[in-house]
C-alpha cells in the first residue's frame, strides 16, 4: 500500500474533526522536541569534559525525536488536506487564510534587506 492509500485510510477512519485535534497534539510534541533538542544543543555548548560528551550523546537522540515528532505532523497535515476536500466551506476558509498568511509573509520579506 502506498503511503497516500495509507493516509487516506486513516483519515477516513477517523475524520476531519479528531484528525484536527491529533494534529494539535502532534504540533505539541513536535515543539517539545524541539525545545529539548535546543536545550541540549545549549548545554553541550557550554559545558567541558564528561558533560559535554553527555550531551553529544543526548543530541543525536534528541535530533531524530525531532524528525520523527516532524514526520506525525507532516502524516497528519496530508490527511486533513485530502479531509478537507469534502468539505467545501471549510477548505475555502482554509485556502482564504493560507492566502493571507503567504501575503504576509510575502510583504514581510519585501521589506527585509536583501
Amino acid at each position: 500500500m502506498e503511503l497516500q492509500e495509507k493516509l487516506e485510510t486513516i483519515a477516513n477512519r477517523y475524520g476531519l474533526n479528531v484528525q484536527l485535534l491529533k494534529l494539535a497534539e502532534e504540533c505539541s510534541e513536535y515543539s517539545s522536541a524541539v525545545h529539548k533538542y535546543r536545550v541540549i544543543i545549549n548545554c553541550r555548548d557550554e559545558n567541558d569534559g564528561n558533560a559535554r560528551k553527555y550531551f553529544r550523546k543526548l543530541e543525536k537522540t534528541a535530533a531524530e525525536g525531532c524528525r520523527n515528532k516532524l514526520a506525525d505532523v507532516l502524516v497528519m497535515a496530508r490527511q486533513i488536506e485530502y479531509l478537507m476536500k469534502d468539505d467545501k466551506a471549510f477548505n475555502d476558509e482554509m485556502i482564504r487564510l493560507m492566502n493571507v498568511t503567504a501575503d504576509k509573509k510575502l510583504k514581510q520579506i519585501e521589506g527585509e534587506p536583501k
